[in-house]
């Protein structure tokens, strides 16, 4: 039941959360302070303040517990949103919560809600109940970067892929920028990068066009060559396009909309343009991307990977012919929808599970799509995302 209680204070923070400046962080007492900050160290494995215990079973409830999920996540921002106290002295017990913000090396940001109970006793503080979840963040922090589509298929190894660290060091480390000599026409794999982890009901859309201003789903001329991928709530959105940088004639727009999910209360969870793209921005390097518009100020750069070419596979015969589990089920060669090779292995599974009724041509396209989407939804998946536990849910069992 106090743990109920914990969760019911968190949706009355996540009901009336408002930013907290730093004239009004001063109004926050040292234990308040003193246990948040404690709190945040337990989240991310570093060492809290001394004079601060847990009673047994608190670090259970708390986010990544003793996983060593957010080790590496060793900056944080705290915002608490409640404070309260029972008695004046130095004998009392209280109750604070609020956010906390965990950033990383790749800048990348964890956004959590928090409640805490906690006795204190002269100088001491026992934390007797607490509670972190991750939320949906208020805004977008996005990372575009157009890469030469044979840079990344050579460059990439299949295997690599699946390791999101990689992918988005790469990506950075070979982004075309307006430096690089003029090539012509040519194929360019745009890939852009949510620099915030989101809740698998959380929404991002991505709408590519000429027209500077599109934001309907049905504007987006990347719909039939684009995928989504879900690196455990990272997510990543990549299509490819034919064109000279260098032309503005072949200037396309890519427009960001983000819907939030858990942790932001019903009525707050509104779709909108987080951030906009721009293939040859008046004024800037080719691929420069920046915000739009909205009270969500993201941050967004650009750079173009590197390409592979990818061996066919081949397919199993029959569901769970070859038994246990290969490569793919495992999760340590990731399949990606945009290569005709990938493709053809989701839509051959797809097909033997009886989701799919299609052509196996290697194009992922609507028909493929919906599949997928029935897949997923059918095993407790989000709709219209690839990641890797789809794909290992998709294809375990195969051997391969």
């Amino acid at each position: 039941m106090r743990h109920l209680r914990l969760i019911l204070i968190l949706l009355l923070i996540l009901a009336t959360a408002t930013p907290v400046s730093a004239r009004e962080a001063k109004k926050w007492p040292p234990d308040a302070m003193d246990v948040s900050y404690t709190l945040a160290a337990e989240l991310t494995g570093q060492r809290g303040l001394s004079f601060i215990s847990f009673a047994p079973g608190v670090r259970d409830y708390l986010a990544a517990g003793s996983e060593g999920e957010y080790n590496a996540f060793t900056r944080s921002r705290i915002s608490p949103l409640f404070y309260s106290n029972s008695n004046p002295g130095n004998r009392y017990n209280a109750e604070v919560g609020g956010s906390i913000h965990l950033y990383d090396g790749y800048n990348r940001l964890v956004s959590m809600q928090y409640s805490t109970q906690y006795a204190v006793n002269g100088k001491r503080i026992n934390v007797t109940q607490a509670l972190a979840i991750m939320s949906s963040p208020s805004n977008l922090s996005l990372e575009t970067y157009m890469v030469p589509m044979e840079e990344f298929k050579d460059g990439l190894p299949e295997s690599r892929r699946g390791d999101w660290p990689t992918l988005y060091t790469f990506a950075r480390e070979h982004a075309y920028t307006s430096a690089d000599p003029d090539r012509g026409q040519r194929a360019y794999l745009v890939m852009t990068f949510v620099m915030n982890r989101l809740p698998a009901d959380a929404l991002f859309e991505v709408v590519v066009s000429p027209r500077e201003k599109a934001w309907r789903t049905l504007d987006n001329i990347a719909k039939d060559k684009q995928t989504y991928l879900d690196y455990d709530g990272w997510r990543v959105h990549m299509f490819v396009a034919q064109l000279n940088p260098s032309s503005l004639r072949q200037r396309f727009y890519c427009n960001y909309f983000y819907t939030p999910g858990a942790g932001i209360p019903e009525a707050a969870r509104k779709r909108i343009q987080a951030a906009s793209f721009s293939s040859k921005p008046e004024g800037s390097p080719a691929g420069q991307s920046r915000a739009n518009y909205q009270a969500p100020a993201p941050q967004a750069s650009t750079a173009p990977p590197a390409p592979q070419a990818v061996a066919p596979r081949q397919a199993p015969a029959t569901p769970g012919a070859a038994g246990g589990q290969g490569p793919v089920g495992r999760g340590l060669s990731f399949l990606n929808p945009l290569f005709p090779d990938d493709t053809t292995l989701i839509q051959t599974r797809l097909a033997q599970l009886g989701h799919y009724t299609g052509a196996v041509d290697g194009s992922f396209g609507p028909m493929t799509q919906k599949a997928m989407d029935d897949f997923a939804v059918r095993h407790g998946f989000p709709k219209g995302q690839w990641s890797l536990g789809l794909q290992k849910a998709l294809f375990r069992g195969t051997g391969l």
